[in-house]
């Protein structure tokens, strides 16, 4: 059986104590590293000492004296985990994506509780044991190190853990132990505990006390809380557990109820109500009567309680409940009204992917709420999709390019705030709408005649590409009907300089200009003085949402008998993307490079500046097609090619390589279908697959 609490020291030679520690936080066999490290499970103990030295503080900290050797104490209590009101266990490693923070349940008075943050080892030679974890870094950038760094305050606990290549969750190395159990591991389980410590001695005015100590699960407490148990499959409130064994004061900014409310009020089953009344501040600490609501009574058990009424608030001293699950009720909370959450555009990236996708997040600063869930509906054209997540997953609630398609549109966000993950009613608050798109701020322009007129404009979303030359032209094209006759002259859009691209990655945010004028017409007069122009955006050939527009990408090859035709070689390739077609051909003594089309000019084409005879060729989605290209003289040519794929091909592909999951069974992938050429052998040509892809 595992103890609750548990702590090494390290008696010195001179008679100083030193703690022993959880983590070796660094090992350098060249500064010769320090200290005593500790673990232990169910049944035993185990303790390295460094070769160097069980304790030492020299070079910064200015001691220059080093112990060899110290006797161990260990200390050992078992509470029975009546003490512990909160444990939370979560799996961390190097690569896991898990929050850092993580929100306790309820206000913790850091003077009544003590907090604990260990470590599990799941396998190896130390496999269930535990280890402290430390509250400050002591060296990086050394040889090795390990341990989860954190820190807490009376409302969450914050941890770090290491990242870099010589960095591990758990490390036994060389330095400690003689090489004893010796162990580097990545992945643990973060054991987190808070266990309430009773204070000995006289006793303390409640109104006077700095514990704020407050009951468990007070905003469920309220008399007009109805568990619906069924519905929200939620745990009952019971002070069984939630109250030492003996009593303790609690402070409430709501008074317990003189009335008796319902069966299953309260956030419990037997709601526990004030069968008299709250006193007053002169009258002091009061004895009063407490009734259990039972199942044919609303005073099915009377229980003692001890008041007193504070400037602020208000102490009772209560005791735990005999049974499960009964809970006491205080009042009728209301949740302050939730602040206007705003929706805000970004990009992301996932699968280490080269193209950046869009999303947006519905912001709101949820630090200072004391919810557990959050529920975002977001509002689209004529779409909506609903998310729902832990408070401490609330920035998972995105909308990204995985739904939103189109821009152009307006988008909202409407945020629920609930106390449980099944809860019906919550606090709602919702956004002002946003704009997605090119965004006018005059719709109706005013054009005098003969003159030019500057309209600005601005996308509301950020632009991310790979490629040099990529961003998003506005092309403006009169359309409808005009007004205009032979005699009113013509309104046209200035063309840009060089034709230029208006909106880049790295200017997306600025204000852009179009300009319009008017000209008229030769030999007539104008009549209208000025001339009224309506803008309307049209996005829907935008190829801004990558998911859905991106053109077909190909990469198609040409093999030529080689090596005394033993074997095929790759004499042609062509690859392409949408619009553009970029070929190699070398069959037949032909020597052909050049780009067959270049229309949407997403294709992007590099030679090498001293090997002339090397391409790099990238996709608009970041995949690398290399071609190294071996001239035979006057017949012709062979070439090396190579695919690197990017995180978005993960899936996406057909042909050779299959779906590039990593799965080797899907290669050859006949075109249009999910199924597999296997009848060639290691010199045979698959012609069912090879039929399937060829360009007549």
């Amino acid at each position: 059986m595992y103890p609750d609490i548990l702590a090494v020291q390290i008696m010195l030679s001179d008679g100083n104590i030193s703690d022993a520690q959880g983590s070796v936080l660094e090992e350098n066999n060249n500064s010769g590293t320090r200290g005593v490290v500790y673990g232990y499970d169910d049944h035993k103990i185990r303790i390295w000492g460094s070769k160097y030295a069980v304790f030492g503080a020299s070079d910064g900290w200015g001691l220059f004296k080093d112990d060899t050797e110290g006797t161990a104490r260990i200390l050992a209590w078992k509470t029975n985990k009546q003490g512990r009101i909160f444990y939370k266990k979560i799996t961390v490693s190097k690569s896991s994506k898990e929050e850092s923070v993580l929100r306790f349940p309820r206000y913790f008075d850091l003077s009544n509780y003590l907090i604990k943050v260990q470590i599990k080892v799941p396998d190896g030679d130390n496999k269930n044991m535990i280890f402290q974890s430390v509250g400050s870094s002591i060296a990086s950038g050394i040889k090795l190190f390990s341990g989860i760094v954190y820190v807490y305050t009376t409302t969450e606990i914050l941890f770090w853990k290491p990242i870099s290549y010589n960095g591990h969750m758990f490390f036994i190395g060389d330095v400690f132990g003689s090489e004893h159990y010796r162990q580097i591991c990545d992945t643990v389980e973060l054991h987190i505990e808070v266990y309430y410590l009773k204070s000995k001695g006289k006793s303390v005015d409640p109104c006077e006390d700095d514990s704020e100590r407050h009951l468990h699960d007070m905003h469920r407490r309220f008399k007009n809380y109805k568990t619906m148990f069924q519905k929200r499959q939620e745990e009952m409130v019971c002070d069984k557990y939630l109250i030492p064994q003996h009593g303790a004061w609690f402070m409430s900014y709501n008074d317990m109820p003189t009335e008796p409310p319902t069966f299953l009020d309260c956030g419990t089953t037997h709601p526990i109500w004030l069968n008299g009344t709250i006193p007053t501040i002169s009258e002091g600490v009061v004895h009063r009567t407490a009734c259990k609501v039972g199942f044919m009574s609303y005073c099915d058990e009377e229980i003692p309680v001890k008041i007193k009424r504070c400037e602020k608030y208000t102490a009772y001293f209560l005791l735990p409940t005999k049974h499960c699950p009964e809970a006491y009720c205080f009042g009728i909370k209301k949740d302050p009204p939730l602040p206007q959450p705003v929706v805000k555009p970004s990009i992301y990236n996932e699968n280490e992917s080269r193209v950046d996708r869009l999303q947006f997040e519905c912001y709101l600063i949820i630090s200072s709420l004391n919810f557990a869930y959050y529920e975002v509906t977001w509002k689209w054209g004529t779409s909506s999709l609903t998310l729902k997540n832990e408070s401490s997953q609330f920035s998972s609630l995105r909308l990204t390019d995985e739904h939103f398609k189109t821009l152009g549109v307006h988008i909202t966000c409407t945020v629920k705030a609930l106390h449980f993950e099944h809860d019906v009613l919550g606090l709602s608050a919702t956004s002002d709408k946003f704009y997605a798109g090119l965004k006018f701020p005059e719709q109706i322009i005013t054009i005098q005649k003969g003159e030019v007129v500057v309209i600005p404009y601005q996308l509301t979303v950020p632009l991310s590409c790979q490629m040099d030359t990529c961003g998003i032209n506005v092309n403006v094209i009169l359309k409808g009907t005009t007004k205009l006759n032979t005699c009113d002259g013509q309104l046209y859009a200035i063309l840009r300089e060089n034709n230029t691209i208006d909106v880049m990655p790295n200017n997306w945010n600025s204000t852009h200009n179009i300009e319009m004028k008017h000209i008229g017409r030769k030999g007539y007069g104008v009549k209208p003085s000025t001339f009224t122009v309506e803008i309307q955006v049209d996005l829907s050939n935008s190829n801004f949402i990558h998911h859905e527009h991106i053109p077909e990408l190909h990469v198609q090859m040409e093999l030529t008998p080689c090596n005394s035709n033993v074997a095929y070689c790759i004499c042609g390739l062509v690859v392409r993307a949408g619009g553009d077609i970029f070929v190699i051909y070398l069959c037949g003594g032909k020597t052909i490079i050049k780009y067959g089309t270049c229309y949407d000019k997403i294709l992007k084409v590099k030679r090498a500046k001293r090997n002339t005879k090397q391409y790099k060729i990238t996709f608009p989605t970041g995949t690398e097609i290399s071609a190294n290209i071996f001239l035979h003289g006057g017949y012709g040519g062979t070439m090396n090619v190579e695919v690197r794929g990017s995180g978005d091909d993960k899936g996406q592909t057909q042909g050779l390589c299959g779906r590039m999951t990593g799965d080797t069974t899907n290669n050859m992938l006949i075109r249009g279908t999910n199924t597999t050429d296997n009848s060639g052998g290691s010199w045979s040509k698959y012609p069912t697959f090879s039929d399937s892809w060829r360009k007549v």
